[in-house]
């Protein structure tokens, strides 16, 4: 009965079609594109106009996510059969919606879940990723090598991790072509070097107690943030006046930085936040 009312749909006009996919959540879709081969090329031609950003997590429990304008969609893949197959919860004012999907190799699941689903929704660029580093420790390679096989260019990307791993992020950062955020959580050791990615959007490093002068001036940013830096007074003020007589950070319209301000019998933590036209120290 359902195969029947699903081939009805294959007669109805372009516009009516359309309107119904426009009604679907990313489940729905995936789930009458399993109707057969007839039915999936439908979808396949109509949910490539579905407005969504598409992320993909390598951690502790890997995902694959739809977000749309308030609600996000998760394939959670997990061999973890006591978990409840269906989650609805809010995070954050956003609604997410989980399916657990569960198999025993948990990165060929999440590979092939996600190659389905990016067939399906014709996905070429502008992927969200998040890489942490700990949980498939001799296979950080591996997958970055084929997230970029899957996309022509990354949206945003988080690194973390808490072993210091410095070849691994590097490999990260010179595999993708990240263009809009990255997020570099993981920690790295004190002469850790590499080239931050050009024309970003924003960088936030949480770790920041590797970067250097020299480092800080190569950055290309937007919005800089960089928490625990072991910049020194006289090193910031060369980084401003650089700024400022526009030597370098053209394009950079927000600097801040987390840094420790030392005073008599005690250590304050401060937060310097400098914009193009204004400073401000809390």
């Amino acid at each position: 009965m359902n195969n029947i009312k699903n081939l009805r749909l294959l007669f109805l006009p372009t516009l009516v079609i359309r309107e119904i996919f426009s009604m679907m959540n990313p489940f729905e879709i995936l789930n009458l594109s399993m109707a057969g081969s007839r039915i999936k090329n439908v979808v396949q031609l109509y949910s490539k106009h579905a407005r969504y950003f598409y992320r993909i997590e390598f951690s502790e429990r890997p995902s694959i996510d739809f977000t749309g304008t308030e609600d996000i969609w998760r394939y959670e893949i997990t061999a973890d059969r006591n978990r409840t197959e269906v989650e609805d919860y809010y995070q954050n004012s956003m609604r997410i919606m989980t399916i657990c999907v569960f198999g025993n190799d948990i990165l060929e699941e999440v590979k092939s879940w996600f190659k389905y689903i990016k067939d399906i929704f014709n996905i070429d660029g502008g992927l969200m990723v998040i890489i942490n580093l700990d949980t498939f420790p001799g296979q950080n390679k591996a997958i970055t090598d084929w997230i970029n096989s899957q996309t022509t260019w990354t949206r945003h990307c988080d690194i973390d991790g808490e072993k210091v791993r410095d070849d691994d992020v590097k490999y990260v950062l010179n595999t993708l072509n990240i263009r809009i955020t990255l997020n570099i959580f993981a920690n790295v050791s004190d002469n850790f070097r590499f080239e931050i990615p050009q024309f970003l959007s924003q960088l936030y490093i949480e770790n920041g107690e590797w970067i250097k002068l020299n480092q800080l001036l190569e950055i290309d940013a937007s919005e800089i943030f960089i928490r625990n830096t072991k910049l020194t007074r006289d090193e910031l003020t060369v980084f401003f006046k650089n700024w400022m007589c526009m030597k370098s950070q053209i394009g950079l319209e927000c600097f801040t930085a987390g840094i420790e301000k030392r005073e008599p019998d005690r250590l304050v933590l401060a937060m310097i936040v400098v914009k193009k036209k204004c400073s401000s120290v809390v």
